[in-house]
């Protein structure tokens, strides 16, 4: 969206309980925004296919620094080499200071990640996960018990048959699958 009541807001706006009211989220991002999440940091992450948060180059993944009031970029975003379609569709927060990604992205910052990557928000740091899928990552989510599950258009994950459909065990930092997977691609909900 672009508006609200009668003003206009670029993708993403807040809504004051109290208040009744729209408002702002500094300039907003450049085009659309797939995932927002309240980070264990207190932050707001949005995820999505925009390049710019706050006018700053962001690359489809940004933090609203609620304090600040504006918007911070997630030490370089996502990438893809072919240039077509990159985007995040999904957003998860662990509670452990780890911020989850999944989406159609080759690289997370400096790392090449494969769909799915690990953003530590303590240390502003990129982390594959077991060398991610080899399709695109449609959502991910904390499943309370010391893991993720992920689902998505994917044939392997971390090197294991999975299906589509998958969980990550936290301490082992591992993929298994669920069963034999299904036979098309999966939105985990």
């Amino acid at each position: 969206f672009k508006q609200t009541g009668y003003d206009v807001r670029k993708f993403i706006a807040a809504w004051d309980i109290e208040s009744e009211s729209w408002s702002s989220l500094g300039s907003g991002t450049d085009s659309g925004i797939n995932s927002i999440i309240i980070g264990d940091d207190g932050a707001l992450y949005a995820a999505g296919s925009f390049e710019t948060a706050g006018g700053i180059l962001a690359d489809r993944v940004a933090r609203w620094n609620i304090a600040a009031q504006s918007w911070e970029a997630l030490a370089g975003g996502t990438g893809n080499p072919h240039g077509v379609g990159d985007q995040v569709y999904t957003i998860c927060d662990y509670g452990d200071g780890s911020v989850y990604l999944g989406g159609y992205f080759i690289s997370a910052g400096e790392k090449v990640c494969n769909h799915i990557a690990r953003y530590d928000s303590a240390k502003g740091t990129w982390s594959d996960m077991d060398g991610g899928a080899d399709g695109v990552v449609y959502k991910i989510i904390n499943d309370g018990n010391g893991g993720l599950y992920v689902g998505g258009w994917f044939e392997t994950i971390g090197g294991v048959q999975c299906n589509s459909i998958a969980r990550w065990d936290i301490s082992s930092q591992e993929f298994s699958p669920l069963g034999t997977g299904t036979e098309d691609d999966t939105f985990v909900s």
